[in-house]
């Protein structure tokens, strides 16, 4: 997901350092009390400047929609400002922990993407079958768009979700995260190593 478009850039919020004078002597009959130089401008400050979080939407908050929220809320650098659930007591119970604000919780995707809510990108997490609808609806409203696997049930889907993303110029990416674990990666070295012949399926 996208870093929030309305970051500071840190260096546009640093003041711009004026000359100094580089002479260490003063002209003859001047003084050569401190009003006779320049004055000399503090460095700018060293404390890092914070960019505000990333704002996201969350549709569908059972485990994995719930997992990927707090990953991102975690890193200190996301928040939650939308998560729509029809299960009451998972929606209720993660707007909680998260610190989701009442506006922002819904009992589907369809009525949280109707408000607009200012959001730099979406988690879709719904059920496998309706992964079409909230994708198509987010990136009409231009959400860039982290898609839970599979992209859809069947190839016609997952090139209709490849159209969506082509003609409206969104950033969408899946989910494919056991691909980076230890155990998928020990796999594919005993496999790409010949241990049980050529894998053909």
């Amino acid at each position: 997901i996208p870093t929030s478009p309305t970051a500071t850039n840190p260096r546009a919020s640093r003041p711009m350092n004026r000359p100094r004078s580089t002479s260490s002597s003063t002209r003859s009959g001047d003084s050569a009390g401190p009003s006779s130089r320049f004055p000399v401008e503090a460095p700018p400050s060293s404390l890092p400047v914070t960019a505000p979080p990333v704002r996201l939407l969350i549709a569908g908050a059972g485990a994995r929609g719930s997992a990927y929220a707090r990953l991102a809320v975690d890193t200190g650098r996301a928040a939650v400002v939308g998560i729509a659930e029809p299960r009451r007591h998972l929606r209720e119970a993660i707007a909680a922990e998260l610190h989701v604000p009442a506006e922002g919780v819904f009992e589907d995707w369809q009525a949280m993407l109707r408000t607009r809510l200012p959001a730099d990108g979406i988690i879709i997490a719904t059920p496998d079958r309706d992964h079409g609808r909230p994708f198509a609806a987010a990136a009409a409203h231009g959400y860039p768009v982290l898609l839970e696997k599979p992209i859809a049930p069947d190839p016609a889907g997952c090139a209709e979700l490849a159209r969506l993303e082509q003609e409206s110029g969104i950033r969408a990416a899946v989910c494919h995260v056991l691909r980076y674990t230890p155990l998928t990666t020990l796999l594919r070295q005993v496999l790409s190593a010949g241990a049980v012949g050529q894998v053909i399926s």
